[in-house]
């Protein structure tokens, strides 16, 4: 089963917050912060503030690692499938030349929020991402504009 896990207690990562574990279930998030980091075998990945999107836990937030594909490590093709989904979800984020992580700021997923024991805390993991898209802006943000005429 692929999964990536969600929080960086582990991390040396600076300027990252603690979150409590999110409530297990199935849940909407999205992605509201990114920070780039290294995991401790050395290969990038970026921390991804997530928040859980309606329902009672609307709001609640955690993290979610994002491991970056390296060209060394592939038959890793799991990692690579999902940056392939997230450039076709938003295609001037991901590109055959890199990554802009700060387009990647609103989109979402769907996952399962599981329960584990990590060095003695409890800690959130979300598996089974299915990457869905970018948030739809809200109509009362575009409320009083008007598109120019010819665009």
């Amino acid at each position: 089963m692929d999964e990536i896990r969600c929080n960086l207690f582990d991390d040396d990562t600076p300027e990252l917050t603690e979150f409590p574990p999110l409530p297990e279930g199935q849940h909407l998030f999205e992605v509201i912060k990114i920070k780039s980091g290294t995991a401790k075998t050395g290969r990038g990945r970026f921390g991804l503030q997530v928040q859980i999107v309606g329902g009672p836990d609307d709001g609640k937030k955690g993290w979610h690692n994002l491991n970056l594909p390296t060209d060394e490590d592939e038959p890793d093709a799991y990692i690579r499938k999902v940056w392939r989904k997230l450039g076709t979800l938003v295609p001037d984020a991901v590109t055959k030349t890199g990554i802009k992580p700060d387009l990647l700021v609103g989109l979402q997923f769907r996952g399962t929020v599981t329960h584990e024991d990590y060095n003695g805390k409890k800690q959130s993991r979300i598996k089974n991402e299915t990457w869905i898209g970018m948030k739809k802006p809200d109509a009362s943000a575009t409320a009083g504009f008007s598109v120019p005429a010819g665009s």
